[in-house]
């Protein structure tokens, strides 16, 4: 297991569109401490961001009108600070091509779906540092 199990004083925002994934990672994410926001779309997600000032963010990809793409454009657009805040993209369209294309606009990592809690926490502590 990850050496990250204590996500005390942790702010993270959860951009994901199945509400199902949103709770599965919030309940995760909140059992080891971190204060979880979450966001069901980039327009909600950018409001969460501005509002709570996270330490990571981690977005779907595919978000419905607007995507995990045009969600990181606009936090590299943002006040000082927020605008660096790392991003971490999760996809079901997981590959090199999307890895090379997510990590070529700018994302931290990618999470594949599905993912285990042990590729989580290592990204995230990976991105903490």
């Amino acid at each position: 297991m990850s050496c990250l199990t204590n996500l005390s004083q942790v702010i993270i925002v959860i951009v994901e569109d199945h509400p199902d994934t949103r709770r599965l990672l919030t309940d995760f994410l909140t059992r080891r401490g971190a204060h979880v926001i979450q966001a069901s779309d980039a327009a909600e997600g950018l409001q969460a961001i501005e509002r709570h000032h996270p330490d990571v963010i981690l977005s779907d990809i595919w978000l419905p009108y607007r995507s995990g793409f045009d969600l990181l454009k606009d936090v590299r657009c943002l006040d000082s600070e927020n605008r660096n805040v790392p991003v971490i993209a999760m996809t079901a369209l997981g590959g090199i091509v999307e890895r090379q294309k997510a990590l070529a606009a700018g994302f931290q990592g990618l999470l594949e779906k599905p993912f285990g809690p042990d590729q989580l926490l290592s990204l995230l502590q990976s991105v903490l540092r």
